[in-house]
């Protein structure tokens, strides 16, 4: 089986299945993720990681299956705050993107032995826990069912924004 860097596109509303090409990623790409792009005009983000460096990509869909794209931004990972400047020797080649949150805008991945969250606005991550285990990561960013009050008076909202906050 061949790594390619596809997407399928399935339109409810059509219900149609696309094949949409990916970027022109020049490395051997090992992990990729799908993103939201900055931009709010249907453009699609698509992220690579190929240490040291995460390559975005925005795609814009010109006409159904078919999407132009650009290179966003690359980043060099040792310029992410809170990111190790080395890896351990045994761990090279084991880092990957574990995961994306469209609603912190903040990309999860493993290096050297752990899982940090990378905010992509602030170019800061935050280590979550050192494991050996390399799992897809699902986040939660929270919900609350509204007009339900918990004891002591707080309601969702506020204890919603204080655990975010």
């Amino acid at each position: 089986m061949s790594c390619r860097n596809d997407m399928l596109k399935f339109d409810l509303e059509e219900q149609t299945l696309a094949v949409i090409n990916g970027p022109p990623v020049t490395d051997r790409p090992l992990c990729c993720q799908i993103i939201q792009a900055e931009a709010k005009d249907g453009a699609v983000g698509f992220s690579v990681l190929s240490y040291p460096r995460l390559q975005m990509w925005q795609g814009i869909m010109n006409i159904p299956g078919v999407a132009t794209w650009v290179m966003w931004k690359t980043i060099e990972m040792n310029n992410i705050l809170g990111l190790p400047p080395q890896i351990q020797a045994g761990w090279r080649g084991f880092e990957t993107i574990l995961g994306y949150s469209e609603d912190t805008y903040a990309i999860f991945i493993y290096v050297d032995t752990s899982v940090y969250m990378v905010q992509l606005k602030s170019m800061q991550s935050k280590r979550l826990h050192k494991t050996i285990y390399i799992n897809d990561y699902h986040p939660l960013t929270g919900f609350y069912s509204p007009g339900i009050t918990i004891a002591g008076g707080c309601d969702g909202a506020e204890v919603l924004h204080d655990a975010l906050g």
